[in-house]
């Protein structure tokens, strides 16, 4: 049976909104291949992320579980991770939409 946890349920929210954004700008952009390649590069990317974040919170919010050195490696690895995802998404896929 499946049981919702927040990060399921949080990053299954957040999935929709990036399909619904890179549905839309590759429709807008059908005919630039460069902008669909940058986009679909995004859209792979971010699943490769979700993996990590879903991994890391399955590991670590398990009853008793021990958060030692590996936890604050693994913590500011995602961090970067994200830090470093959402500057580039600004960057990049935002501004198309904003065009």
């Amino acid at each position: 049976m499946f049981t919702p946890t927040w990060s399921n349920i949080h990053l299954g929210n957040h999935q929709r909104n990036l399909h619904q954004l890179y549905r839309y700008l590759k429709k807008y952009y059908t005919n630039s291949p460069e902008t669909i390649e940058l986009v679909e590069h995004f859209e792979g990317s971010i699943k490769t992320i979700q993996k990590d974040v879903i991994n890391f919170l399955d590991t670590y919010t398990q009853e008793n579980k021990h958060l030692d050195k590996t936890f604050k490696e693994k913590f500011y690895a995602i961090i970067d991770e994200l830090a470093t995802r959402i500057k580039t998404e600004e960057n990049n896929l935002y501004t198309l939409y904003i065009k």
